[in-house]
């Protein structure tokens, strides 16, 4: 476990609308995506407002993913510090994070563990700092399939409220997913919270 890459934190693109972060973000603010995986859900310009810049850490447990993400950013001309760690024990000081992100992380892990990775984010996150996070209903189309359902764990909307019991402002909404011959159905919980 450790640091994989780190390098420094780079300036991104401003943002052409509205902004998910809080506006006390200081410029290079610290950014985890726990449980980046392949792809790295920080570097969107969506996600950065004006001349504010974040300083990214993108972690995920699989050292491949880790290498799928240090070519897609090296292709993509950007930066970031990657580390191999589990989304419930990040490597970062206390109230130290402005934005964490956590999409398709929580579903994946099971409730207990989900569970430890939403007080470990919430250990890391400033106070006032945001959190977003996206992850299976119990109602996903996915569960249907006995392969995905292996995989995936589904939360009722009372689960989802339990894991956010750490942050002092929630949020939470659905994502409609048109699937199949045309069918649409509820997908994900996204939520975005304050602490």
């Amino acid at each position: 476990m450790g640091c994989v890459e780190r390098r420094p934190c780079p300036q991104l693109p401003p943002c052409k609308g509205d902004s998910v972060l809080p506006a006390h973000v200081r410029p290079a603010g610290a950014a985890p995506d726990a449980g980046a995986g392949r792809r790295l859900q920080v570097r969107s310009e969506h996600l950065v407002s004006g001349p504010r810049g974040l300083c990214v850490t993108a972690t995920d447990f699989s050292p491949n993913a880790i290498a799928r993400t240090r070519a897609r950013l090296g292709a993509d001309g950007l930066h970031a510090t990657l580390r191999r760690e589990p989304a419930d024990r990040i490597e970062q000081p206390d109230a130290s994070a402005d934005l964490v992100i956590c999409v398709g992380v929580l579903d994946a892990l099971g409730p207990e563990t989900a569970a430890r990775a939403t007080a470990e984010i919430a250990r890391v996150l400033a106070p006032g700092g945001r959190a977003l996070f996206a992850m299976a209903t119990d109602r996903d189309f996915r569960l249907s399939d006995p392969v995905a359902s292996a995989m995936i764990h589904g939360y009722s909307a009372a689960d989802a409220d339990a894991l956010m019991t750490p942050f002092s402002h929630v949020e939470r909404d659905t994502y409609e997913t048109t699937h199949g011959a045309g069918a649409t159905g509820q997908s994900d919980w996204l939520i975005k919270v304050t602490k």
